[in-house]
């Protein structure tokens, strides 16, 4: 008869645990923030923690909050796609023939099915971000735009924020690579200081507000060329519910400040022959 004496030999028993998973859920009222306050929202509830001494004290927290920054940074683009394919007959028409999980379409059968078309799709990489924008939105970000050059830094981070997820913040080698970083004897992990965890968020915020911005322009092309002047000022007031930051208006962040008539009316004027 064969001994189990060896059988707990390694580490301790552990008993099952099993989760109520209403305990780690809330219920929240969606805001009617457009996608780029609601990225501005979450940035600074991360940024609170880019505290050096916070940083230093807890080494593992560091990479936990740039995990945040690039989960706000996807949710920014699947709110903005799916609300730009809820009001325009361009992007209706690019993302009919998309697949939509059955899960995303009794998920979302309140009326946001558009926000299902990416729920199974990852936005962490430039070449992810530059063709789904284009299938989903005919809208295609111009090489040497300032997205582009964005998502070139947005990249390097998400690279990161993949060994901090999969590899416990150890560099695994193909990520090394598409990062270029040299080979050594010793092990490469992710460590996120105060001023790293600032500037990851610097980088995310320039690609938000970057592509905020260009897309912006881009439906007011075809707002004018479309819509005009058929349910004028509706359409208008609805696109720039989608792009206008109210968070950068209050704290004097946007160049150009003006109202939404204001911005309309000069727009009408600059397109008129």
């Amino acid at each position: 008869m064969s001994s189990t004496n060896w059988k707990n030999s390694v580490n301790r028993p552990v008993p099952t645990t099993a989760i109520r998973l209403s305990d780690y859920l809330s219920l929240s009222i969606d805001s009617n923030l457009s996608p780029i306050d609601k990225f501005y929202e979450r940035r600074t509830q991360i940024i609170t923690f880019a505290d050096y001494q916070i940083l230093q004290d807890n080494k593992f927290l560091g990479p936990l909050l740039l995990v945040g920054l690039i989960s706000a940074t996807e949710n920014f683009f699947r709110s903005i796609y799916a609300r730009c394919i809820k009001l325009c007959s361009i992007c209706k028409e690019c993302s009919a023939s998309e697949t939509l999980w059955l899960g995303s379409a009794i998920w979302h059968a309140d009326g946001e099915l558009a926000r299902g078309i990416t729920e199974h799709l990852s936005l962490a990489e430039k070449t992810k971000i530059k063709s789904i924008s284009k299938k989903l939105l005919n809208f295609e970000i111009r090489q040497g735009s300032q997205t582009d050059s964005a998502l070139d830094e947005y990249e390097k981070i998400c690279q990161l924020r993949h060994a901090v997820v999969h590899s416990s913040d150890n560099l695994p080698g193909k990520n090394a690579v598409k990062l270029s970083v040299a080979l050594t004897s010793s092990r490469h992990h992710v460590s996120i200081s105060e001023v790293q965890l600032q500037e990851a968020a610097q980088v995310c915020s320039s690609l938000v507000a970057s592509f905020n911005s260009e897309l912006f322009e881009e439906f007011v092309d075809r707002w004018h060329e479309k819509w005009v002047p058929a349910k004028e000022t509706s359409y208008f007031t609805e696109i720039w519910e989608i792009f206008h930051s109210a968070s950068d208006a209050n704290t004097g962040g946007i160049t150009n400040s003006i109202s939404k008539t204001v911005c309309k009316n000069r727009i009408l004027r600059d397109y008129s022959p």
